[in-house]
């Protein structure tokens, strides 16, 4: 591992060879405001290039350390890009609801169409709401719509305390998905409660048989 003095060292020849790449400007327009502009915009584009030099210093003398940042930094950046937003909410709802009216009532999950019914007339409702955190978002519902006067509404006393607010929490969105919605729509299309424990289904099925002629004679 290289010592602070040779990291230094490397770092003093590399703004060394930056300053001599600064570009000059005729005699005419020296001491005016252009240059003025210029040095200052060189000075910081000089901050920044030396910062730059120094990360890349320290990240070949410490890489594992290096790594370790440069991966959160990295996972950060994908919760923030991949944190669902309203829009992308309301396009699962639908989505979701459109597939399970695709599905008999038969075999359609009592549970799956449950969750998604109670969420669809939350947000009919005006009750549905998200909590954006930047790397991920809450999803809960609350008891009275926006602009309500009631007087449960908006007396301070009587509105349910900020601890109490986990209870009200339906789901969470991260890496652009709702994980309540996702699971409960795993098996939408399974109805647990068509079959008995014996894997035979409670109600009574006629099964074709096919013709026969040997049965006839």
């Amino acid at each position: 591992m290289a010592s602070p003095f040779m990291r230094l060292k490397k770092a003093t020849s590399y703004i060394s060879v930056f300053q001599r790449l600064k570009p000059t400007i005729p005699e005419k327009w020296k001491g005016g405001r252009l240059q003025k502009i210029g040095n200052y915009l060189y000075g910081i584009y000089g901050d920044y290039r030396t910062v730059a030099v120094e990360t890349v210093v320290e990240m070949k003398n410490r890489p594992l350390k290096s790594f370790v940042y440069l991966g959160l930094m990295t996972t950060g950046a994908v919760l923030v890009k991949t944190n669902p937003n309203e829009q992308h909410l309301h396009v699962t709802l639908l989505e979701d609801a459109n597939e399970l009216m695709l599905v008999g009532d038969v075999v359609r999950n009592p549970k799956s169409d449950e969750h998604i019914q109670t969420l669809l007339k939350a947000m009919k409702d005006d009750r549905l709401r998200r909590i954006s955190l930047g790397f991920f978002s809450f999803l809960y519902i609350t008891q009275f719509t926006k602009g309500i006067d009631l007087y449960e509404a908006q007396c301070r006393q009587v509105k349910p305390h900020w601890t109490q607010f986990h209870k009200h929490i339906v789901d969470v969105g991260v890496f652009g998905k709702w994980l309540t919605i996702n699971k409960a729509m795993r098996d939408f299309d399974i109805n647990p409660e068509e079959w008995t424990e014996d894997g035979k289904p409670k109600n009574d099925v006629q099964v074709f048989q096919p013709f026969s002629f040997e049965e006839k004679k």
